[in-house]
C-alpha cells in the first residue's frame, strides 16, 4: 500500500511513530506499506481518520483522497474541536467508553449551572 507511506512520508512520520499512533508495532506499519499484509478495518479507519482520507484512497480504490462533501448546515468546528474529534476517533473503543463517561459526568455536573444562567 504505498499511499500509506506517501501518507507518512507527507507528515514526517516514522513508521514507529505511526505505530504508537495508530497503536500497532512498527512491523505491521512496513508490512502494510510493503504489501505483505492488509490492516484491519479497524485500523483501516484509523488511518482514514488521521490523514482525513478515505478508505478507498487508502486501499487504491480511488485516486480522490477525499469524496466531494455536500453543503452541511450545521455549524463549522474551530480547529480545537477538530483537533478533539481527531483524537476521539483514534482512541479504542474501550478508550471512547471510559471517555464518554466522563464527559456525561462532567455535562450533568455543569448542566444545572448552564440553565439557571439561561433563566
Amino acid at each position: 500500500m504505498n499511499r500509506i507511506k506517501e501518507l507518512r512520508a507527507a507528515k514526517n512520520l516514522t513508521q514507529e511513530k505511526l505505530g504508537e499512533i495508530l497503536n500497532v508495532q512498527k512491523a505491521a506499519i512496513s508490512k502494510y506499506e510493503n504489501g505483505r499484509a492488509d490492516p484491519s478495518v479497524d485500523i483501516l479507519k484509523r488511518m482514514a481518520c488521521y490523514f482525513n482520507v478515505s478508505s478507498d484512497y487508502l486501499l487504491e480504490l480511488s485516486d480522490t483522497a477525499r469524496p466531494p462533501v455536500a453543503p452541511s448546515s450545521t455549524l463549522a468546528l474551530s480547529a480545537h474541536e477538530q483537533d478533539l474529534l481527531h483524537k476521539y476517533h483514534t482512541l479504542t473503543d474501550e478508550h471512547k467508553g471510559l471517555l464518554n463517561t466522563q464527559l456525561d459526568a462532567m455535562y450533568n455536573l455543569d448542566k444545572p449551572k448552564a440553565e439557571d444562567a439561561a433563566t
